[in-house]
């Protein structure tokens, strides 16, 4: 009984810790931003957490829903609080895009045969005199 109280408060200070840090920022399109952060989070914690366990290509798909779900979450919040949708700056983005490029120069270096072809292609043949 008293784990279940204590859970019970600690999400709900986790909570309201959350909302208020989504709501500090006087921007809007900051506000929506920090609310996709606990998506990314959970992300974050489920692709680090299976990493070892699963293939390239898993990891690519947990990658991609990882940031359709949160730009969905933020499409919903700034869609039913903002009403707007004109939000172009997306903090979090870089961050995904330098975890997908990681991700698929594993993939690429898994394969040494297509790396190999793909070198092959690129080298122009010598022209003699």
């Amino acid at each position: 009984m008293i784990i279940k109280s204590l859970l019970g408060g600690a999400g709900l200070v986790l909570m309201i810790g959350w909302f208020v840090w989504v709501i500090v920022p006087q921007d809007s399109c900051e506000r929506i931003e920090r609310s996709g952060s606990v998506i990314r989070g959970i992300g974050n914690v489920l692709r680090d957490t299976l990493e070892p366990r699963v293939s390239s290509d898993t990891k690519l798909d947990m990658l991609r829903w990882s940031i359709q779900a949160e730009n969905s979450f933020k499409g919903f919040v700034a869609n039913q609080f903002f009403n707007r949708m004109d939000c172009t700056k997306w903090h979090g983005r870089d961050e995904f895009r330098e975890r997908l490029l990681e991700l698929l120069e594993e993939s690429a270096a898994s394969q040494p045969g297509a790396i190999e072809q793909e070198n092959g292609t690129k080298q122009e043949p010598e022209q003699q005199p």
